[in-house]
């Protein structure tokens, strides 16, 4: 099942850390995003900032962004699950913003190598894959490798 958002759906704000806490919180997101909750958490990184996706007025998820330089911003998804249908296109409109109003040129991201259907997900929105980085995440003790994915502003 896919669903259309069209841009007027779609709003992205940062977010305070509180409200980051609550969407950690979720039980559908504090299994499904726990590898990233244990790399990330709520960082006090001054370089980290959180994006929240509102659609139709209400919080979604959030895009956990860290600023690499002032060309590169790494980005990290949670979303609750009624919209998981949607992160396709929340994730489309996420990058048109990122890289339009927000004047990134390059986005780069790692994904765990049991999310496969990720992978292609990011493909299709047109990400590049980059490289493959073996056995260096572990999850219900067995090793995993992570997937290298990037886009750039054309």
């Amino acid at each position: 099942m896919r669903i259309t958002l069209d841009a007027g759906r779609v709003r992205f704000e940062v977010i305070p850390r509180c409200l980051v806490a609550k969407i950690y919180e979720n039980e559908y997101v504090k299994e499904r995003y726990r590898d990233d909750l244990d790399s990330f958490g709520v960082s006090n990184n001054d370089r980290a900032s959180y994006v929240g996706v509102y659609v139709d007025g209400v919080l979604s998820g959030m895009f956990y962004c860290i600023e690499i330089s002032s060309l590169e911003t790494e980005v990290h998804l949670a979303f609750y699950k009624d919209y998981r249908y949607m992160v396709r296109d929340i994730c489309y409109h996420f990058i048109d913003f990122m890289m339009n109003e927000n004047n990134v040129f390059r986005l780069t991201t790692f994904v765990h190598d049991y999310r496969r259907t990720v992978v292609n997900m990011l493909l299709k929105l047109g990400f590049k894959y980059e490289g493959f980085m073996n056995k260096c995440v572990i999850r219900d003790g067995k090793f995993y490798g992570k997937h290298v994915m990037g886009i750039t502003r054309s």
